[in-house]
């Protein structure tokens, strides 16, 4: 099977450079002249990115939000994304965060929501 590298994934699909970008605050670049590109390559071929869709019954959690819940298998309230890294026979976690849909960043109707749940201003879907 032949190695791909980001920009072979980026002809395919435009919209991954957008994606992959959001995961740049999980590399620390050791100097300038490393490229985000030889960190793709590591996370293509073992960084595991899952909503993993934690369900919650309520609406008084933070980023808590009806959303597809594939681990339900229907729309509820759920909340979460971890990254993992996965290789050698082992796996660890990497980051973990919360998931805020637009509802949560941008809609004035969450304002108050978003101020008791301490959600930064600037937070963006």
């Amino acid at each position: 099977m032949p190695q791909l590298t980001c920009d072979d994934l980026l002809q395919l699909q435009p919209s991954l450079q957008a994606y992959l970008d959001r995961f740049r605050p999980l590399f620390p670049r050791r100097d300038q002249g490393t490229s985000f590109a030889a960190y793709a390559k590591g996370l293509l071929s073992g960084l595991l990115v899952d909503t993993t869709d934690m369900p919650k019954q309520g609406v008084h959690s933070v980023g808590v939000a009806r959303q597809y819940c594939g681990r339900l298998g229907q729309v509820a309230n759920c909340q979460a994304v971890f990254v993992a890294y996965a290789g050698e026979g082992r796996a660890t976690l990497v980051h973990r965060r919360l998931f805020l849909t637009e509802a949560w960043t941008g809609d004035e109707a969450y304002a108050e929501r978003r101020q008791r749940c301490s959600v930064s201003a600037d937070a963006t879907f």
